[in-house]
């Protein structure tokens, strides 16, 4: 094999190492997002469950047991939940906001209330 064939195929191998690289990246940061929203969907329906309770309308608070324990564990991820490279630039379906990761201390702070 010829030295300038060598250097081509190192160069082609180098360059679909790097797409391949990038498309895994890519597929993935949409993986993590589907995760957050589905979290992110759990506890919105969590809310809906613990909101009679708030009310006064349900006075049973072991009720809102099952909905207490999916907003604690989904919590505790929230940060970890949207690392670089998952906003709306790089994952088109993400409806996270830019200030996520703009303002991350503030993000962060949020996040631990």
């Amino acid at each position: 094999m010829t030295r300038l064939k060598l250097v081509t195929l190192v160069i082609f191998a180098v360059g679909i190492s790097a797409l391949m690289t990038t498309d895994l990246a890519a597929q993935e940061g949409a993986a993590l997002v589907k995760q957050r929203q589905t979290e992110m969907g759990q506890m919105g329906k969590a809310f809906r469950a613990v909101k009679p309770i708030l009310k006064g309308e349900n006075t049973n608070v072991m009720d809102a047991m099952p909905s207490a324990v999916t907003w604690h564990t989904n919590a505790l991820k929230i940060v970890a939940n949207f690392p670089p490279d998952t906003g709306r630039d790089a994952v088109p379906d993400s409806r996270a906001k830019p200030e996520v990761w703009s303002k991350r201390s503030e993000f962060e702070a949020a996040a631990k209330n």
